[in-house]
């Protein structure tokens, strides 16, 4: 196996590309005849990925996921903007000029992968996946594009469990890894959170209406994604044109019902809950990354991760009204981290 990607492979369908168009976009589908066996116990039969590379292959190379909502799509070079467009591209934080970028819609969220819309069955019966699920569906993808190993993975949100898990399953395929905001389980008090938006994902569903469930679930999740500084803030009594926190919550919430599947929701949301890593099966060289106002993965969760961690590891808290979206949010100070990871010595 060599250890950087054929253009044949990287292409769609496999079909062969021009060897100059190297540092190109490109979107493709790898469809998997062998069954991928759950960490539910179940199969998925003919499941596909949908995956975007950035940059020139014969560099290394860096996986980025980020939240249940964050596909493929993470930088463009033209049209729509990325979700995390502001820290990739020539001379950003992940300088397409020095690496090269992979990144894949998560098995059951929206996109081009194999999901609870695009399944053969019912979308209620689609299987229950595991950010252990996602790890190995990410090292099949590896095997198919012929990649050794990875220069890093930069992982965000539920990317960041998805990476701790990678790490723990794969260390020989991983030089290293970045992850921000998530920890080795999931916090309880975020847990009844995520189990009170099922509910009203279900109730939606029972109604006939799941787009009302979507979007009053994402209004709730709004809630616990940012913190009260944040909302105080924005919403502080300045006068009688102040803005609404309810104005603010329903345009989030319509917006995400706009583009995400129920079924979808429910099965990330709940892949959330059943997370589970080992911390001290992780050898693998890990920069942390936290937020002193996130309340979905506290700091004590990371500063217990570290401690269990067997490999070495860095741990930064950083101060930021955002909450759990800081790491979206905070522009500046993550660029710096992403840039600083990236560019060190394994």
């Amino acid at each position: 196996m060599s250890a950087v990607p054929s253009l044949a492979a990287i292409t769609p369908f496999g079909r062969a590309a021009d060897a100059n168009q190297g540092s190109q976009l490109r979107d493709g589908t790898v469809r998997f005849e062998a069954p991928l066996k759950l960490a539910c116990g179940r199969m998925l039969n003919d499941w596909s990925l949908a995956y975007r590379l950035v940059g020139d292959v014969r560099k290394p190379l860096v996986l980025v996921m980020g939240g249940i909502s964050a596909g493929r799509q993470f930088w463009s070079e033209q049209g729509p903007e990325g979700w995390w467009q502001c820290q990739f591209g020539p001379g950003h934080a992940g300088d397409t000029d020095r690496f090269s970028f992979l990144a894949f819609d998560f098995l059951g969220g929206e996109g081009g992968s194999t999901n609870p819309a695009s399944w053969f069955g019912r979308p209620a019966d689609f299987p229950a996946i595991d950010t252990a699920d996602q790890a190995n569906a990410a090292r099949l993808l590896l095997d198919h594009l012929e990649i050794d190993c990875l220069h890093s993975i930069v992982g965000a949100s539920y990317g960041g469990m998805v990476a701790l898990q990678f790490a723990a399953r794969f260390p020989r395929r991983l030089r290293k890894a970045l992850v921000l905001c998530a920890g080795h389980h999931p916090s309880p008090l975020a847990t009844g959170w995520r189990h009170v938006q099922r509910q009203v994902l279900e109730f939606g569903i029972s109604r006939g209406s799941p787009e009302a469930g979507v979007r009053i679930a994402r209004s709730l999740a709004m809630c616990t994604y940012r913190s009260e500084r944040e909302f105080q803030r924005r919403f502080a009594p300045t006068g009688p044109h102040q803005a609404s926190p309810a104005a603010y919550l329903d345009h989030c919430g319509a917006a995400f019902a706009d583009r995400f599947n129920v079924y979808s929701y429910l099965c990330l949301s709940q892949s959330i809950d059943d997370h589970r890593v080992d911390p001290s099966a992780i050898t693998t060289a890990l920069d942390l990354v936290g937020f002193t106002t996130d309340q979905v993965v506290p700091p004590t969760q990371l500063i217990a991760l570290r401690g269990k961690l067997a490999g070495d590891n860095s741990l930064k808290l950083l101060d930021s009204p955002f909450g759990h979206d800081a790491f979206l949010k905070e522009r500046g100070a993550v660029s710096s981290i992403i840039r600083k990871h990236l560019e060190a010595q394994a």
